[in-house]
């Protein structure tokens, strides 16, 4: 039987939602899923990245070691050239990695390494074709939470554990080889070859006059990122940051331009636009006889970065957006994937968001490789802090605690569409009500306090939306 807080807590947003929109059905049967404490916690996710068809040349990716505080968490070992690895107990405390011929030597310095323990075959590796098997380890080897007992087919972006270590093995396609490991101010390096070509690719687009448009979904860290590439710009003024759905048709000439506008207060710097896929047909043409108006992509007065939670060209739209506007937005476009995808960045991201002081117990660990992260790094990141908190100052952060922590959140929808779906609506409600948190929490039915959680998970400012009534 559901507990009767629980209960408490998903009945009003059920019943807010229930009639909004036929979209928001699907919302209403994913919160009403499972939760959390009836799924294994030992389980991991399994299913490979999208772009991983088997194809390229394959890379061991370290995921981490919460027994060694993640010391070289997100180290990526190429292994163009190798038909076996070894896995096996080094003492010492680095990670060593020797290529003897087309044998690679993986000395772990963790002491549930056995001396032999597990051995990963590539030689059908042009058939897509890894074979992982144990040697007779004392601790075990496991993939997906089940010990391998015998010979076992491995799959790309499948989580191995190896001795209380964590491994990943990626299948890299050849235009993105892992390169230097590209570093942005405020943003945790990733091992994902993806992903760090795209921070490359910003790396090197980030010191000229194009502009920038980011998609992904709700926290995976859009504005972070637009930040980050603001700081490595060399620009001198300062990083403004707008939510446009918080901003009516009828304002947006004024805000844009009117005096201590929006350029006016970004000059010389970078103007960060969220939100964009909401835009009206109206506010879409405003926008964009500003952009033409100052230039934009072409002077270095104010840099354009926006963002979106979904592409704007392609099947994925949802609705139509003016092709000259885009064309003048996205000088260059990048994908930021979801946490779920980039799972062989997890130890380096705990590492920098719990600090290297606080002890993560293995088996907490293990559960937060096999969370799916509905809310990406947002939700880690405010996950984590809580934990610290609830630890104390010499604490470990331990799985039983983590899964209190995750437990609670078993009335959040679980599906990047649903999510999306909510953060629309308490948009559109906070536009109507001016940001007044009282006046949607009633038109939503819902309790302040229950509105307020969504509003810090969603990391929305309310006070954004002050102002006139705006687009119902």
């Amino acid at each position: 039987m559901m507990p009767a807080g629980e209960a408490r807590g998903r009945a009003p947003l059920q019943s807010a939602l229930a009639d909004t929109c036929a979209v928001c059905e699907s919302l209403v049967a994913s919160i009403a899923r499972a939760p959390l404490e009836h799924q294994d916690p030992t389980s991991t996710l399994t299913e490979p990245s999208d772009s991983e068809s088997g194809l390229g040349e394959p890379a061991l990716v370290h995921i981490g070691s919460p027994e060694r505080a993640f010391q070289h968490a997100g180290r990526v070992i190429p292994l163009d050239e190798v038909e076996l690895v070894r896995f096996g107990r080094l003492s010492g405390s680095d990670l060593d990695v020797r290529v003897d011929g087309e044998v690679a030597h993986v000395g772990v310095p963790v002491p549930w390494v056995s001396s032999a323990h597990a051995e990963l075959s590539l030689r059908r590796a042009k058939e897509g074709v890894y074979q992982l098997r144990d040697l007779g380890s004392r601790n075990g080897t496991h993939v997906g939470g089940r010990r391998v007992e015998t010979p076992r087919r491995l799959r790309p972006g499948e989580i191995i554990e190896i001795g209380r270590t964590f491994w990943m093995l990626r299948v890299v396609p050849n235009a993105k080889r892992p390169g230097p490991r590209a570093e942005f101010e405020g943003l945790t390096p990733s091992a994902n070859p993806t992903l760090n070509n795209t921070y490359q690719q910003l790396a090197r687009v980030a010191r000229s006059n194009l502009s920038i448009l980011l998609h992904g979904e709700t926290g995976t860290g859009k504005r972070r990122t637009g930040l980050a590439i603001h700081k490595h710009s060399g620009r001198e003024g300062p990083f403004v940051a707008v939510n446009l759905a918080a901003i009516s048709d009828e304002n947006l000439d004024d805000a844009l331009e009117g005096d201590g506008g929006l350029f006016e207060r970004a000059a010389g710097g970078t103007l960060f636009f969220d939100e964009l896929a909401e835009l009206s047909d109206a506010a879409q043409t405003k926008l964009l006889a500003a952009l033409d108006r100052h230039q934009i992509g072409q002077s270095n007065e104010v840099r354009v970065i926006a963002s979106t939670l979904v592409p704007l060209s392609g099947p994925r739209t949802l609705r139509r957006f003016r092709t000259d506007l885009l064309a003048r937005l996205a000088g260059f476009e990048a994908y930021l994937p979801p946490l779920r995808d980039r799972r062989e960045d997890l130890g380096l991201l705990v590492a920098t968001l719990s600090d290297a002081s606080r002890k993560v117990a293995t088996p907490a660990f293990r559960r937060i490789l096999a969370y799916r992260w509905p809310f990406n790094l947002r939700e880690l990141r405010q996950t984590l802090a809580t934990a610290k908190l609830l630890a104390g100052d010499d604490g470990e952060i331990t799985a039983a605690l983590l899964a209190d922590l995750l437990a609670r959140r078993a009335d959040a929808p679980s599906d990047a569409e649903s999510i999306r779906t909510l953060r629309e609506q308490i948009i559109r409600t906070l536009v109507m009500h001016g940001g007044s948190t009282d006046l949607a929490a009633e038109a939503l039915k819902l309790t302040p306090t229950d509105l307020h959680r969504w509003i810090e998970r969603f990391d929305i400012q309310p006070e954004d939306f002050a102002g006139p009534k705006a687009r119902a």
